[in-house]
């Protein structure tokens, strides 16, 4: 799901312990906020990169099976002598 940026003041941080369930950043401090912004926005790019590059390999991978059913097919019809 999404992460929860919530600032760390009494009650939330019980809630939300940070790199978990979301990230934590200093209340009024707009720096602290930005930085947690922006690590949310790479974990997301890197999320999607690791999800793009496993449906590569699995589309990779269906290919290959493929491939191997028309080789044993071939296999199969020359030791049969089709």
């Amino acid at each position: 799901g999404m992460p929860i940026l919530a600032p760390r003041v009494s009650g939330i941080a019980e809630l939300v312990r940070s790199y978990e369930k979301g990230i934590m950043f200093e209340n009024n401090d707009f720096d602290s906020f930005e930085r947690a912004v922006c690590l949310v926005f790479d974990q997301y790019k890197k999320k999607r990169a690791e999800e793009s590059s496993a449906e590569n390999f699995a589309a990779k991978y269906e290919e290959h099976k493929e491939y191997i059913k028309k080789y044993e097919k071939l296999y199969t019809e020359t030791l049969n002598g089709k």
